[in-house]
């Protein structure tokens, strides 16, 4: 089990999306280079980050036999997600406090906060282009987790082999 690595990697996919909106707040000033051009270069290395850590744990975790008795789609807390995505879109503007280095760490952080206290992280939209699916699924011993497949699940019986990266979070082997 990979755990802090693995939820740190989810969680700063989950939240850079807030980047890319940043990077567009950057380029409307006049200021993509260096700076918007950074928070892209952010998003991108935590996304390749990523991919690495899957590829890694498929090859290098113990293979748990897993049996699904119900499944779900996760991504129930996407209107949370996206209102902070565009946040900053809100704020730059009339706000009283001005969009700088302190006021995007501050705004990440506290979003990064509650994703990582609330397992909120299987809403990602950055894995989720690279192919990736979030599913709630429920073990035979009742224990929920979150599964990341590439497959769609059309049945319980779609998957029976997992790593398991962190305490609720397993990767399905056979992707």
């Amino acid at each position: 089990m990979l755990n802090k690595f693995a939820k740190a990697l989810l969680v700063g996919t989950s939240v850079a999306p807030v980047l890319f909106t940043l990077s567009f707040l950057e380029y409307r000033s006049g200021r993509f280079w260096p700076i918007g051009a950074s928070y892209i270069g952010v998003a991108l290395g935590l996304a390749i980050l990523c991919i690495l850590l899957m590829h890694a744990a498929k090859t290098q975790l113990q293979v748990l036999r897993f049996t699904i008795s119900s499944a779900s789609t996760a991504d129930k807390e996407v209107l949370g997600f996206l209102l902070t995505y565009v946040l900053p879109l809100f704020v730059s503007g009339s706000s009283a406090v001005a969009i700088d280095g302190q006021t995007v760490a501050f705004i990440v952080m506290l979003f990064g906060f509650v994703v990582w206290s609330t397992h909120a992280y299987d809403f990602n939209p950055i894995m989720g282009l690279l192919g990736y699916h979030f599913f709630e699924v429920t073990n035979s011993q009742g224990i929920s987790y979150v599964l990341i497949t590439r497959k769609q699940i059309v049945s319980v019986r779609d998957v029976t082999e997992v790593v398991q990266l962190t305490e609720y979070v397993v990767l399905d082997k056979s992707i």
